[in-house]
């Protein structure tokens, strides 16, 4: 191994778990200090608010064109088969992946989605179903995404997984050397997963 490719590896890693451990400690963080912040760099703070054009605010604006939202959702974490998956998914101690689903779901960050809520849906906290590793009927290297699909309708179908019921997400953890492609394109080349 190269000192670049162990470079990269290194950087690789730190950047996913730069973001899970700043995704963690901000669970600590409260909300109201957030949205009290007076951090000028910050757009929407109340030293910078956000800019206005003849009284009408220019901040954040989502259109909604009538599509269902999970409202409550339900988290189950998929680990793909066997193989070399990084500690955080298969280590039982805490910090790892399942303490961090099962703690963001029940946060005060699934209450600030409540912006989100339809005329006819509310989105509130969500639950942690837990983990779950499949055998998948591919060890192939490369799995395209309709052959995630059909995996998940298989192992559901088989008892394997939880069956989804409109509020299930489930989370699909890959060990190390698939590559995922989708409509012709590559992960990690046109789009990252």
């Amino acid at each position: 191994m190269t000192t670049s490719t162990r470079g990269s590896a290194f950087s690789i890693r730190t950047l996913i778990w730069g973001w899970v451990a700043a995704a963690m400690l901000g669970l600590l963080i409260s909300p109201d200090a957030l949205a009290t912040h007076t951090n000028p760099r910050f757009v929407g703070s109340p030293v910078r608010p956000y800019p206005t054009r003849r009284g009408i605010s220019a901040g954040p604006h989502l259109t909604y064109f009538g599509g269902p939202v999970i409202s409550n959702v339900r988290i189950v974490m998929v680990l793909w088969g066997t193989g070399t998956y990084i500690p955080e998914l298969t280590q039982t101690t805490t910090p790892n992946m399942e303490s961090f689903y099962a703690g963001l779901v029940d946060s005060r960050y699934f209450d600030w989605l409540n912006e989100y809520n339809t005329p006819t849906q509310a989105i509130g906290r969500g639950t942690y179903f837990g983990k779950v590793q499949i055998t998948p009927s591919t060890s192939a290297s490369t799995i395209d995404d309709t052959t995630i699909q059909a995996e998940l309708v298989a192992q559901i179908n088989a008892g394997n997984l939880p069956p989804e019921d409109g509020s299930t997400l489930y989370m699909i953890h890959l060990p190390h050397g698939k590559v995922i492609t989708l409509q012709g394109s590559q992960s990690c080349v046109v789009f990252c997963a």
